[in-house]
């Protein structure tokens, strides 16, 4: 029988499972590290977890907060066709501000660029080269600011995630057999001992 206290510790830490489960940010953008001279940022097609907008006169971008783990200072160019889903052109140009961490997409457009919490945030995907550049590794995720066109202020839609497609990560199916072929082990040893004579 399971005791008073293990039982409340359980629930405790059910909750706080929940509770965490509850809080995640959406993840709207992975990106790839598995060969940084061709970097993929890809949209998951998660819609943000915020409206907003990041209408300015010149330009519409976000912020990927903290994604390096060293500062930079450099602009590089974006191929591909990565957007926010109601825009009508593609983010152009990369670039982090001296002793800065943080990674800033913009198109050059006066798109309302809305970011709507019922639909898709971004689609499309496009590629960059992070050749010398400190990226954090794989598994790591950070906050997406719907910037205000300068990278000043903005609004938190979602988050980032670091992927790397080359690390081999054991299929489902061979997961299910593994557990399947220990259940049967587990379940033999135990008809085993039920009908050994005593």
């Amino acid at each position: 029988m399971i005791s008073s206290s293990k039982a409340r510790i359980a629930l405790t830490i059910l909750l706080s499972g929940w509770s965490l489960a509850a809080t995640a940010r959406p993840i709207l953008l992975t990106v790839d590290i598995a060969d940084l001279s061709n970097t993929t940022i890809a949209s998951t097609g998660a819609a943000a977890e915020n409206s907003g907008s990041g209408l300015s006169a010149t330009l519409d971008g976000i912020s990927l907060l903290g994604i390096f783990s060293a500062p930079t200072n450099n602009t590089r160019i974006l191929f591909g066709d990565l957007r926010a889903s109601s825009a009508s052109s593609a983010y152009t140009d990369a670039w982090t501000l001296p002793d800065d961490i943080d990674l800033n997409l913009f198109n050059f457009s006066f798109d309302a660029q809305i970011f709507d919490t019922s639909s898709a945030a971004f689609s499309g995907a496009s590629t960059i080269d992070f050749t010398g550049y400190s990226l954090l590794a794989a598994g790591s995720v950070g906050d997406i600011i719907d910037s205000d066109g300068f990278f000043v202020q903005g609004v938190v839609i979602g988050q980032w995630q670091i992927i790397d497609s080359s690390a081999s990560v054991p299929e489902p199916g061979a997961l299910s057999l593994l557990g399947l072929g220990l259940l049967g082990l587990a379940l033999n040893r135990r008809r085993s001992s039920l009908t050994q004579p005593v």
